[in-house]
């Protein structure tokens, strides 16, 4: 659990130095006013005792929000809040105004040089369309439609993809259920993690996915056009429907 937490900490912390600032502003505070420790830093430190505390961190990773997101537990950190309020303390605790304008000067620097400019192309990029989801979500989910026609709910409409298009589908179109989700241990579907797993290697197993999906009445599946199955998907009784540039969605003809 501790080693979780660790690499929870440093998953969060990222390369910038922002938790120096915090935990520096956090001892200014507590030295500086009173008022400030009642108001930052007894609840930053609450917030930390808690999520570093092995028994809470077990409590909150296994039954609350999940050990591989164990991170977010650190988003409840002030962090900016704690920071900007002890700069601000320190600037107007000056007496003079050129004393002021120093410290704001130097405060600023520290603050920008204590990370990585955010708008770049890095992180940030055009959006293929105006629901801001990949072109190949989109086509796929009109491909289902026009297949299926206006009868989109009945005859097995259960759609299993790989994990880059689970998040984004039913953003488009919620009246198309999909097998698993981005989480595919939470799905009720059995044998959803199965298909999960094949699904998005690099040679799905075409004869497992036919078996547990017919099961679950899922009756088409995606597959990337760089695959390589293990067997023809039609040997299985899929049908091609289409293609999009990345991936190639069949339909079980077992079920149709």
């Amino acid at each position: 659990m501790s080693e979780m937490v660790r690499q929870a900490y440093n998953m969060f912390q990222g390369d910038s130095t922002y938790l120096v600032l915090f935990y520096i502003a956090l001892l200014y505070a507590f030295i500086a006013d009173r008022k400030l420790r009642e108001l930052l830093v007894y609840p930053s430190l609450t917030v930390m005792v808690i999520a570093f505390m092995p028994v809470t961190a077990k409590i909150i990773a296994e039954y609350i929000i999940g050990a591989e997101v164990y991170w977010r537990v650190f988003w409840l950190l002030p962090i900016i809040i704690v920071i900007a309020y002890a700069a601000t303390h320190m600037i107007m605790s000056r007496k003079k105004a050129s004393s002021r304008s120093i410290t704001f000067l130097v405060l600023l620097l520290l603050i920008a040089l204590s990370g990585k400019f955010i708008l770049t192309g890095e992180n940030f990029e055009m959006p293929e369309n105006y629901f801001k989801i990949p072109n190949e979500a989109i086509f796929i989910a009109e491909m289902i439609k026009e297949d299926k026609g206006t009868d989109i709910e009945s005859a097995a409409p259960k759609l299993a993809v790989p994990y880059e298009l689970a998040c984004t589908i039913r953003q488009y179109d919620a009246s198309i259920p999909l097998l698993f989700g981005r989480r595919p241990h939470d799905s009720r579907s059995e044998g959803s993690v199965e298909v999960y797993e094949t699904i998005n290697s690099a040679n799905p197993d075409i004869e497992k996915i036919a078996e547990i999906a017919r099961r679950n009445r899922c009756g088409y599946i995606v597959l990337a056009v760089s695959q390589q199955p293990l067997s023809s998907p039609e040997d299985s009784g899929y049908i091609e429907v289409g293609r999009t540039g990345k991936y190639i969605l069949y339909k079980d003809g077992t079920l149709f």
